[in-house]
């Protein structure tokens, strides 16, 4: 077990950023009261062969919503964007204000606006 976030981004933890810490210690206590700051080693070894950019196009014709964050250090928002660039349509992309974690609380609405507006055009009945 390693822990998932340390408050100082150079001790070893699986998501090494100083937002990182914040969300998981300020916004989990209140959100998440049980969650522990641990997880297993073959995760984060998991988390480092993660790259959806290698299947987007595959998924076609399901419809893509890519809401990336202009700050986002831990997935870096430029990944995001070359991946957007080789899917297929339907496809958006809104680049959004703040970091990878902003869209859950002080950005939400800058999120959940275009997300439901894109639910509702490909969702509803």
């Amino acid at each position: 077990m390693v822990p998932v976030v340390a408050e100082n981004p150079f001790d070893p933890s699986a998501l090494p950023t100083p937002d990182s810490w914040q969300w998981f210690t300020e916004t989990g206590k209140n959100r998440a009261p049980n969650w522990k700051n641990e997880v297993t080693l073959r995760t984060v070894e998991m988390l480092g062969e993660y790259n959806p950019g290698d299947y987007i196009a595959q998924i076609s014709p399901t419809p893509l919503l890519l809401l990336p964050a202009r700050n986002d250090v831990l997935t870096p928002s430029a990944f995001a964007i070359g991946a957007y660039e080789q899917a297929r349509e339907p496809k958006k992309l809104v680049i959004l204000p703040g970091g990878h974690f902003d869209a859950y609380v002080k950005g939400f609405d800058a999120s959940s606006e275009p997300a439901l507006a894109w639910f509702r055009e490909h969702l509803a009945p």
